[in-house]
C-alpha cells in the first residue's frame, strides 16, 4: 500500500504545473543556448567559405601572371633565335601564341630598344625605310637617354598610339626597366596608364619588362650586363581586362581590390571588382587581405564581403530559435494535458469501480483516445524532436573543453532522455501504422550478410557499453532476398536492443543460415522442395530468460514480462509486438526459445 501511494505521489510531482513551468523554463534556457551556438557556428561557416575564395582569388591571380611571365621568356627565347628580329617575324611569333584567346589581359607584346642620343637621327631614319615614314620617338625633346618600342603586336591602331614611344622617359616605366636589365630578372612597373588609352574605357595598367642580351645568356656582372644589353620584350596589361580573364563574370560574393604596394589608398588602387562599393572598411562585412610579390612589384589585395551575402544557413539560428520554442511550448502544453488527462482519468476511475463490464469499456474507450491523441502528439513531436537531440549532439561535441563536467552530464541526460523519448514516439507510430495498415515495402535486393555487417561496429559498441561480448557468425553462402532492407534492420535492430538490455553478463551472438520453411510454400503440403526456401537469423543472449508460460503471450501487443517489471527496464511493451508484424508484413515468421535464467534465442525466418 505503501509502494502504491509513493508511486501515486510521484506521478502527481511529475503531472504537477509546476514541474511543467519548470520543464519550459529550463527548456527555453537550453533553446536559447542552441541558437547561440548556431548562430556562431553559422558565422564560422561563412568566414571559412570568404577565406577560402579569397584565396582561390590570390593563387589564381598569382599563377596566371607567372604564366604569362612565360610568355614573355618564349618572346626573349624567339628574339635569341632571330638572327636578325624582323617586324614580320615578330608578328607570326605573336600570331602564333594567339594572345586574344589565350592570354587575355595582355594589351600587346612588344619589343623595346635602347636608343643613344646620336644614334637618334639614323634610327629614326631606318625605321621610316621600313614603311613608316611618320616614324618619331616620342615624346619630342633631347633626353640624356632613349628607348623606342619599335615591334608591338597586334599592332592594331590602339597599339600604333604606342609605336615608336620612349618608354624609358617615364619614371614609373624607367623603374621597372633599369630593374629588368640590371638583375636579369622580369620586373613589373608601377601604376601607369598606357600610350595606348584613349578617353572611353580608361583602365589603370602595368608593363612587364624581361631583358635581351647579346650572348643570349645572363651575363655575370653589372657592368656586363648593362654593356651587352640589346633590349626588352614587354607585356602591355589592362588591368580590368586581365582579371576579367582570370576570373570571369561569375559572382561569388567577394569584392575585392589590387593595390599596388603595401598601401591601401587610392592613389595606389590598380584595381576593383565591384565600382559601387565604398573602398573603405564596414562593420557589416568580413574583411580579409593579403599580399603577393610578383616580378619585384608587391601587390596587396583586399577582400570583402557582406555578412549575410547569399549564406544559405543565415535563417538556420532564427529556424534553431523558433522551432525550439515551439517545442518548449509544445511540451508544456503536453504536460498541462497530461495533468488534465491524469485528473479525469482518476475522477473516472472512482466513477467505474461499482460496474467491470462498464469499467472494461471505458477502459478500451480511453485507450482508444488514448492512442489517437499519442499517435497525434507523437506525430507533431517526433521532427521537433529529432532537432532537439541533433542540436544537444552538436552541444555536446562541440564544447568538448568548453564546458563543466556537470553541465556535460547534464546535457547528456538531457540526450539519452531525448533519445528515450523518441523511441516511444517511434513505437507509437509503427503501432499506429501497423494497425490501420498503412505501412509501406520497399522491396528490393538484400544482401543480409553485407546488411549485418555494417550495422557491426554498432551493435558491438552497444554491447562493450554493459561489458558484454558480441559474436557474429554469418553463413558462407552469400544469401540475397528480395524485401524491404529497413525493415528487415527494424527487426533485427529491436531484437538486438533487447538482447542487450535484458543481458548483465555473458555474450550477444547473432547468426545467419539458409533454412526451411514449410510455412513459406504452404503449397507444397509438407513436402520439402529441392532447396532451401527462407534465410534464418538468430539472436542470442545470455541474460534473464522468459518464463514458458510467458512465451505463449510475448508478442502481445503491450507485453510486459515479470523480469522487467521487477527490475524496473525501461520498455512499453510494444517492440516484439511490432517486430512480429514486420516479420509476418515480409513474409516471414518469429519463434522465440529460451529458459528462464539462462538466456534467449529469438529466430526469425524470411522468404528468399
Amino acid at each position: 500500500m505503501s509502494q502504491t501511494f509513493s508511486h501515486k505521489k510521484s506521478l502527481s510531482i511529475i503531472h504537477s504545473p509546476i514541474m511543467a513551468w519548470a520543464i519550459l523554463f529550463i527548456s527555453l534556457i537550453l533553446t536559447i543556448a542552441a541558437y547561440s551556438i548556431a548562430s556562431n557556428q553559422v558565422d564560422a561557416r561563412a568566414r571559412e567559405r570568404f577565406i577560402f575564395r579569397s584565396e582561390e582569388i590570390t593563387s589564381a591571380i598569382k599563377e596566371r601572371l607567372q604564366i604569362y611571365e612565360q610568355t614573355l621568356r618564349g618572346g626573349v627565347a624567339f628574339v635569341n633565335s632571330s638572327d636578325p628580329v624582323t617586324r614580320e617575324g615578330w608578328k607570326q611569333y605573336v600570331e602564333s601564341i594567339e594572345i586574344d584567346q589565350y592570354w587575355p589581359g595582355i594589351q600587346g607584346l612588344g619589343f623595346a630598344i635602347p636608343v643613344q642620343p646620336e644614334d637618334k637621327a639614323s634610327h629614326i631614319e631606318s625605321i621610316k625605310k621600313q614603311g613608316f615614314p611618320d616614324y618619331s620617338i616620342k615624346p619630342p625633346g633631347n633626353r640624356d637617354e632613349y628607348s623606342s618600342i619599335i615591334f608591338l603586336e597586334p599592332f592594331d591602331w590602339r597599339n600604333q598610339r604606342a609605336f615608336g614611344y620612349d618608354m624609358w622617359s617615364n619614371e614609373m616605366r624607367r623603374a621597372a626597366m633599369k630593374r629588368a636589365r640590371d638583375h636579369g630578372k622580369a620586373a613589373t612597373s608601377g601604376l601607369i596608364t598606357l600610350v595606348q588609352e584613349t578617353d572611353d574605357d580608361v583602365q589603370i595598367g602595368f608593363l612587364t619588362y624581361l631583358p635581351v642580351y647579346k650572348n643570349k645568356n645572363l651575363p655575370a656582372t653589372l657592368e656586363q650586363r648593362r654593356t651587352e644589353f640589346i633590349g626588352w620584350v614587354y607585356a602591355a596589361f589592362r588591368a580590368g581586362n586581365l582579371m576579367q580573364g582570370i576570373l570571369g563574370l561569375d559572382d561569388k560574393g567577394v569584392d575585392f581590390q589590387i593595390y599596388d604596394g603595401e598601401k591601401q589608398t587610392d592613389e595606389a588602387l590598380l584595381f576593383t571588382s565591384n565600382k559601387s562599393i565604398p573602398l573603405e572598411s564596414s562593420a557589416n562585412t568580413y574583411q580579409f587581405s593579403r599580399q603577393i610579390s610578383l616580378q619585384g612589384r608587391t601587390w596587396t589585395l583586399h577582400f570583402s564581403t557582406p555578412l549575410d551575402y547569399k549564406n544559405p544557413e543565415k535563417d538556420q539560428p532564427l529556424f534553431v530559435l523558433l522551432i525550439g520554442v515551439m517545442v518548449d511550448l509544445l511540451l508544456f502544453y503536453v504536460l498541462f494535458a497530461l495533468h488534465s488527462v491524469n485528473k479525469k482519468a482518476e475522477h473516472l476511475a472512482l466513477e467505474i469501480t461499482e460496474d467491470y463490464r462498464q469499467a472494461k469499456e471505458r477502459e478500451q474507450e480511453a485507450n482508444q483516445a488514448k492512442t489517437r491523441f499519442l499517435s497525434n502528439i507523437a506525430h507533431e513531436l517526433r521532427t521537433p524532436l529529432n532537432s532537439i537531440i541533433g542540436f544537444t549532439n552538436i552541444i555536446i561535441r562541440k564544447s568538448k573543453d568548453l564546458l563543466p563536467d556537470d553541465q556535460k552530464s547534464a546535457l547528456k541526460t538531457v540526450k539519452k532522455n531525448g533519445e528515450h523519448l523518441l523511441d516511444i514516439i517511434n513505437e507509437l507510430l509503427d503501432l499506429s501504422a501497423i494497425e490501420a495498415g498503412k505501412v509501406n515495402l520497399n522491396l528490393q535486393p538484400v544482401k543480409i550478410n553485407q546488411l549485418i555487417q555494417q550495422q557491426d561496429v554498432a551493435w558491438r559498441f552497444s554491447a562493450s557499453e554493459k561489458q558484454l561480448e558480441f559474436e557474429m557468425h554469418l553463413s558462407e553462402e552469400n544469401i540475397e532476398l528480395v524485401s524491404d532492407r529497413k525493415k528487415i534492420l527494424q527487426i533485427i535492430d529491436n531484437l538486438m536492443s533487447n538482447a542487450t538490455k535484458y543481458t548483465e553478463t555473458g555474450k550477444i551472438l547473432i547468426r545467419t543460415e539458409l533454412s526451411f520453411r514449410e510455412e513459406m510454400h504452404p503449397e507444397t503440403n509438407g513436402t520439402p522442395p529441392s532447396g532451401n526456401n527462407a534465410v534464418a537469423i538468430r539472436i542470442s543472449d545470455t541474460g534473464v530468460g522468459i518464463s514458458q508460460q510467458e512465451q505463449s503471450k510475448l508478442f502481445n501487443e503491450f507485453m510486459r514480462t515479470s523480469t522487467a517489471e521487477k527490475s524496473a527496464i525501461q520498455g512499453t511493451g510494444l517492440g516484439l509486438y511490432i517486430t512480429a508484424e514486420l516479420t509476418h508484413l515480409l513474409g516471414g515468421h518469429i519463434e522465440c526459445d529460451s529458459k528462464q535464467g539462462q538466456g534467449s534465442t529469438f529466430s526469425i525466418y524470411l522468404p528468399l
